[in-house]
């Protein structure tokens, strides 16, 4: 037996140990990737405990990852979790009774037009942050803070520009990126590898971030217009966040939110908690009336 087929077979024993996972899913690294070479994701109901395993007949070791449903549902839209749409993407299904893993893998190949509209404004969310901070740092003078946000803000303009291409993002994206937006790729390596000095870089990056931001900006809100336009209420911005399956964007969509509004492209209303008026909570609406802003009495 090969010693593939024989690290899958000592797993499928272990799991069946486990009974109480939802689902599982192993996942084999290259051997540079010491530090994820062999991984057992286990998908449970509720919180589990992470183990290091060791196999002595074959000398080998294992590592078990719990990882609940509720988090593994969130995980697509969430960019700190790419490692673990990465494993349940490349990985492979071991236990899966209810269908759901399969489920989740296809539709992240297939990028349906749902979860590119929801992709594409978690991306430009983000890319639209980094961007502002890094305008604000290089105003400050601050040119290794003004550069590193500008390279996550670009590396985001990267994952865009994949999903623009009905593709969800891989975990390493530069080839990606090259394939579908070779402007993108350039920018990136004039940001890293010119032989400009780290001002000229950072001035010509962020000269192109000002084009994308006014071209792209109503396009990749799309989805946030068509949340507001789906009922008549304003919108909080937990709802709002809520609608993006949890992406953990609360910052990061104010921030555009409020940008929207000064482009007059939504309205902004603020409902008061009290008759004294003291703290008002901002809501949205896409309709766009002559009153941007107003107060609805409590």
């Amino acid at each position: 037996m090969k010693a593939m087929d024989l690290r899958r077979h000592a797993v499928q024993l272990w799991l069946k140990r486990l009974p109480q996972s939802a689902g599982a899913v192993y996942y084999e690294a290259g051997q540079q990737a010491d530090g994820e070479r062999r991984l057992l994701v286990l998908f449970m109901n509720e919180e589990g405990s992470s183990r290091s395993l060791h196999v002595p007949e074959e000398e080998w070791q294992l590592i078990q990852l719990p990882v609940t449903l509720d988090r593994l549902r969130r995980a697509p839209f969430r960019y700190e979790e790419r490692d673990l749409v990465h494993w349940l993407r490349h990985g492979e299904v071991l236990r899966d009774p209810e269908g759901q893993l399969q489920a989740l893998r296809d539709e992240l190949d297939e990028c349906s037009e749902a979860l590119q509209g929801k992709l594409i404004l978690t991306e430009f969310c983000r890319f639209y942050r980094h961007y502002l901070k890094s305008k604000r740092e290089l105003e400050d003078n601050c040119l290794l803070d003004s550069y590193e946000d500008l390279l996550q803000a670009i590396h985001h303009w990267g994952r865009l520009s994949v999903v623009e291409a009905g593709m969800y993002p891989e975990r390493m994206i530069w080839e990606q990126v090259r394939a579908v937006n070779i402007g993108v790729f350039k920018l990136y390596e004039e940001l890293t590898s010119s032989s400009e000095s780290l001002l000229k870089r950072i001035q010509l990056v962020l000269l192109a971030s000002d084009f994308c931001v006014v071209s792209k900006l109503s396009n990749c809100c799309s989805y946030l217009f068509q949340i507001l336009e789906g009922r008549e209420e304003p919108w909080s911005l937990q709802e709002l966040e809520n609608e993006l399956g949890g992406a953990g964007l609360s910052a990061e969509l104010s921030v555009l939110l409020a940008q929207l509004e000064k482009k007059a492209q939504i309205r902004e209303v603020f409902i008061p908690f009290d008759e004294q008026l003291t703290v008002m909570e901002r809501r949205f609406f896409r309709s766009l009336g002559a009153n941007r802003r107003e107060a609805v009495k409590p």
